[in-house]
């Protein structure tokens, strides 16, 4: 809109100021009158039909309105598959840009565009939406002009939705030909599994199954969004092999962390592979996965050393089973009685010899 100012001798109130069909009244000499399209970056000549009330002179101004710049900032591609915040910046041809301290080349038009990536904060499991706040800083300066270099901040909010993996979690180990993918989302969120719709509950639970091809890697990509809330994805690392015995060899010869160890440097040691091998102490389902409480025996110097084992299916364990989990620290987690054990987030898990 444009806010127009006038001597209240000569612009008493209720006089009328008329732009594209379109007025507004004076009230104590201002009016802001709204525009029917923005106006260009450059001189903008506007002719104002001006309207005194009663037998006051009615007349048509002329007047120029410079714009130097424009900046704006959209977050429509955060729903695309390369989500990112893009800062829109029209000014004077030659005119010198900066965004966030970066260049922003202008084309003959002057027109230049500066993108953030934020494929990070849209990546991986959430259990509540996350605001992407920006405040970026910018200069303009008219070609020949860095004197007076303009300077301002841009603003930029979106809203990503949550999104979490129960089934299988982000890593699993089968020997099977398909693998169930189950978790939660936003209510009335929708979710894909490779591109696939999801059957989504009304309270965001979704589930799908995922068919394996023959013994190999692949990456299953989790997405779902709503219409307020931009895209969150999972990738979901799944491994077909042929024998679980066999690949629990194969993760045997890698460095693994040892009981004591991992307790000792919870913080520090998220992500590394370990192995857990003891009796069951206490089984327990938790919608498609399996919570286990393990007395661990290795790299155990003085027991009983618990572990909170969660596997990503649902398994029939009985209280007294011996068990090998295979998977990576995940956490510290803080049993009933107060006790702070490792929390593991198993790829799989196989029965043990007693």
């Amino acid at each position: 809109m444009l806010h127009l100012t006038c001597d209240p001798r000569s612009c008493a109130d209720g006089t009328a100021a008329e732009l594209d069909n379109v007025s507004a009244a004076f009230a104590s000499g201002a009016s802001e009158l709204p525009l029917t399209q923005p106006l260009h970056v450059g001189d903008n000549a506007l002719t104002l039909k001006i309207d005194r009330p009663g037998m006051g002179r009615d007349e048509l101004v002329s007047l120029v309105v410079p714009v130097a710049y424009r900046v704006r900032a959209d977050v429509s591609p955060m729903n695309g598959p390369h989500p990112s915040i893009l800062i829109h910046v029209e000014a004077l041809a030659g005119s010198d840009v900066h965004v966030d301290g970066k260049a922003v080349p202008l084309d003959a038009a002057g027109t230049g565009t500066y993108a953030i990536d934020e494929a990070v904060a849209t990546e991986g499991p959430a259990d509540e939406s996350r605001v992407v706040s920006l405040d970026i800083p910018y200069t303009v300066a008219a070609l020949g002009q860095a004197a007076s270099t303009n300077a301002g901040t841009v603003s930029a909010r979106v809203a990503v939705a949550p999104l979490r993996v129960d089934t299988p979690g982000v890593r699993a180990v089968v020997d099977t030909d398909h693998v169930l993918v189950a978790g939660r989302a936003a209510k009335g969120a929708t979710v894909t599994i490779d591109g696939a719709p999801a059957t989504v509950a009304a309270d965001g639970a979704f589930e799908a199954t995922v068919p394996l091809g023959a013994p190999g890697e692949i990456s299953a990509e989790v997405r779902s969004g709503t219409a307020a809330l931009a895209p969150r994805t999972v990738h979901v690392a799944l491994k077909r092999v042929k024998s679980l015995a066999d690949e629990a060899k194969v993760f045997e010869k890698q460095t693994t962390l040892g009981y004591d160890a991992a307790l000792v440097n919870l913080a520090t040691d998220v992500g590394q592979p370990i192995v857990v091998e003891g009796e069951v102490i206490e089984p327990r389902s938790s919608g498609h996965r399996t919570l286990l409480l393990i007395d661990d025996r290795r790299g155990c110097a003085k027991g009983p050393c618990l572990a909170r084992v969660v596997v990503g299916q649902e398994l029939t364990i009985a209280r007294g089973d011996r068990l090998r989990a295979f998977g990576r620290v995940a956490r510290g987690f803080t049993t009933p009685a107060g006790q702070t054990v490792p929390e593991i987030e198993a790829d799989f898990v196989v029965h043990a010899r007693r």
